[in-house]
């Protein structure tokens, strides 16, 4: 019942994809804050791939609508130097990792990490290493991020306990700003993954998040996201080998739909 124990009364998403996702988030900046207030949430974050092209537009929006805005970005994290130019030994070049300012030092720094990210760690994706944040991460909130985070990788390889070591390395860190990050999707991988996060965390008392990873806004905003998919991956919907989101839903929920869903999975 960790899910459920972690879910505040009023919801508020902390993974969220914009348009600034390129052709992968369609949720638009100058209707999103809008909908999350006529929801009942007092913030939203805005946590786009690899930039924060679209936060001060974010920022005046919410700010227009009265309610909080969580400036932060879903990184691209490498566990080599970041000048590397070479997978590491699970074949990955890169992976996800979210940061959200908790404060204008937090803003600052997510400035810093986004642009040198580009001018040093460009390698595929504009990438940042622990390098850089032991340097730029005061005021900072990291996650443990989705299945395309390291951890989750790890703990789909069966190295449970280097996954471990990873959460406790970004701890240490993060210090207190460390959160576990668990997702509603129902697929066997992100359950599998979830039930060892759930393990890790409360073997060492770390906090955890529930979040959406939300990448629409409505339910059926899905065949325009898988559209846009299609855009980058330079095919089509008849495809029946496109990369696909398959069933996994990611709209911006509200506090019910969620409340619901982390119920039936317990």
């Amino acid at each position: 019942h960790h899910l459920l124990f972690q879910l505040p009364y009023l919801y508020v998403h902390l993974h969220v994809h914009t348009e600034y996702s390129l052709l992968d988030g369609i949720n638009k900046v100058n209707r999103l804050p809008a909908y999350a207030k006529s929801l009942g949430m007092p913030a939203v974050a805005m946590t786009d791939h690899g930039n924060i092209s679209g936060s001060y537009k974010f920022y005046k929006e919410c700010k227009k609508q009265n309610i909080k805005p969580i400036i932060g970005m879903e990184a691209y994290y490498t566990v080599n130097d970041r000048a590397a130019k070479e997978p590491d030994h699970l074949g990955k070049s890169y992976y996800h990792l979210i940061l959200l300012a908790q404060n204008n030092t937090g803003l600052h720094n997510l400035i810093k990490l986004s642009s040198y990210a580009y001018t040093e760690g460009m390698y595929r994706k504009p990438r940042i290493d622990d390098a850089l944040i032991a340097q730029y991460s005061d005021g900072l909130i990291a996650t443990t991020t989705c299945l395309g985070s390291r951890a989750s990788q790890l703990i789909l390889m069966g190295e449970k306990k280097a996954a471990e070591s990873l959460i406790l390395h970004h701890k240490e860190m993060f210090k207190d700003r460390f959160l576990v990050e668990l997702q509603l999707h129902k697929d066997e991988e992100q359950q599998e993954v979830n039930k060892v996060l759930q393990q890790i965390a409360s073997k060492h008392n770390l906090p955890m998040v529930l979040t959406c990873d939300c990448h629409y806004t409505h339910e059926h905003d899905k065949m325009h996201h898988e559209a846009a998919l299609c855009m980058q991956t330079k095919t089509t919907l008849s495809n029946e080998k496109r990369f696909t989101f398959g069933d996994i839903d990611v709209h911006f929920a509200s506090h019910d739909w969620t409340w619901n869903k982390a119920s039936e999975q317990g």
